[in-house]
């Protein structure tokens, strides 16, 4: 009995350094982010919309035509959704996706 117990608080053991170590790969990929990205990462918006406010004259293009599109071309109504998603994120395609099915 007390052999099975010394094994399995060594396998724990070495579990806890695996697991550590992992954790140091952790830390080191977010600071090659942060050295890459710099101090303000995702803080680089420089302004924001509050409720309520109009939207800014903002062009862009159309996915499915791959002409010049304008708010308005998708907003009809006050009640209306813009959402901004990369072409070259396959979540953001799987969302795009979901929201043309509600339609």
């Amino acid at each position: 009995m007390q052999f099975i117990f010394i094994v399995s608080y060594a396998l724990l053991w070495i579990l806890v350094a695996l697991l550590s170590f992992a954790f140091l790969e952790v830390l080191r990929q977010i600071g090659q982010l942060r050295k890459q990205v710099g101090d303000a990462g995702a803080l680089i918006v420089h302004s924001t919309l509050e409720a309520g406010e109009p939207l800014p004259e903002l062009e862009g293009v159309s996915f499915d035509s791959m002409k010049a599109a304008r708010w308005d071309d998708y907003l009809y109504t006050e009640t209306g959704v813009a959402l901004v998603l990369s072409t070259r994120c396959t979540t953001c395609r799987d969302v795009a996706q979901e929201v043309a099915a509600m339609q």
